[in-house]
């Protein structure tokens, strides 16, 4: 069974030491530690690891991997389990159930995922294309809003050149009259 030190298992798994020793503690992990306390994780661990990092891609917070990772636990017991004697379990057995449970576990989880997924599909999808329209309606009646405001705009600049045009003829108009009326006398 290969082992790794934390930094090794961070270069495998491509994240910050931070970031195991977060996930340990959320999710309730027990890592195995050396005589020196240091922690240390085996193949098992990597794979666990890697599967959370899955299941966070596809969206899941660790508040729901940690409460499907118990519900497996709850659902997983099997007579063989009930079985065992203090006596028989020893740390290779326990590694094996372990390894198992882990086996289990990401199984379960990873129907879990496809189920909700499946499940969701129609809510999921009606969802974004509600969010679209929303924002598309949104989009177009900001454009036809300054669409509206160009053409007032344009509108009262065309309303201001008549009536300068009118107020001019009004004017030409009146000063011919003038003149009519004083040429005249």
């Amino acid at each position: 069974m290969e082992v790794y030190m934390i930094k090794e298992a961070t270069k495998l798994l491509g994240v910050e030491s931070h970031v195991l020793r977060y996930w340990e503690e959320e999710l309730g992990l027990k890592i195995q530690r050396n005589t020196m306390g240091h922690r240390y994780y085996t193949d098992r661990d990597i794979k666990l690891f890697k599967e959370v990092m899955e299941l966070k891609d596809k969206g899941f917070s660790l508040k729901d991997i940690k409460q499907g990772m118990e519900k497996m636990k709850s659902q997983d017991v099997t007579s063989e389990e009930k079985i065992l004697t203090k006596e028989e379990e020893t740390k290779e057995e326990e590694g094996k159930i372990v390894d198992f449970k882990v086996a289990q576990m990401q199984n379960m989880l990873s129907k879990m995922v496809a189920n909700a997924l499946n499940e969701n599909k129609h809510i999921i999808t009606s969802t974004i294309k509600a969010e679209i329209t929303e924002d598309v309606m949104k989009q177009f009646d900001t454009v036809m809003r300054e669409k509206e405001e160009k053409e007032e705009a344009r509108f009262r600049k065309l309303d201001e050149s008549l009536r300068q045009l009118q107020q001019t003829k009004d004017e030409v108009a009146a000063t011919k009259q003038r003149k009519r009326w004083f040429g005249k006398r």
